[in-house]
């Protein structure tokens, strides 16, 4: 029942956090209202912008394997096993930057031909 009834509370609280500013911002005649995060307005902007932001993550990703794989290596001590896990995350990572790079360029030709 105290489960129960924390959850509750709980969700009341969220709700109250959440919904209110929305619904009084909304309400403000002379504000801005709720602004835009992606700065955006056409469907082309909001994809080419979020497409940009996956690639920015996939090689901050593919960047931290590589220095993983480093560090692996190093840490490896000669153990051929370990030895060849090591070079196979640097061969991926690598692989991984230079599809990040690729999709990157892809990505500008093609938004550029659209706004044309």
């Amino acid at each position: 029942m105290i489960k129960i009834a924390s959850r509750i509370c709980l969700a009341a609280l969220l709700l109250f956090v959440v919904v209110v500013p929305v619904v009084v911002d909304g309400q403000n005649q002379g504000g801005s209202g709720i602004e835009n995060p992606i700065g955006k307005t056409t469907v082309e902007g909001i994809i080419v912008a979020i497409v940009k932001w996956l690639a920015g993550l996939a090689g901050a990703l593919a960047i931290l394997a590589l220095v993983w794989g480093g560090i692996m290596y190093i840490v490896s001590l000669g153990d051929d096993s370990r030895v060849n896990k090591a070079k196979s995350i640097i061969m991926w990572a690598i692989v991984g930057i230079a599809v990040v790079i690729l999709s990157y360029v892809m990505l500008n030709i093609v938004s550029k031909l659209l706004t044309t």
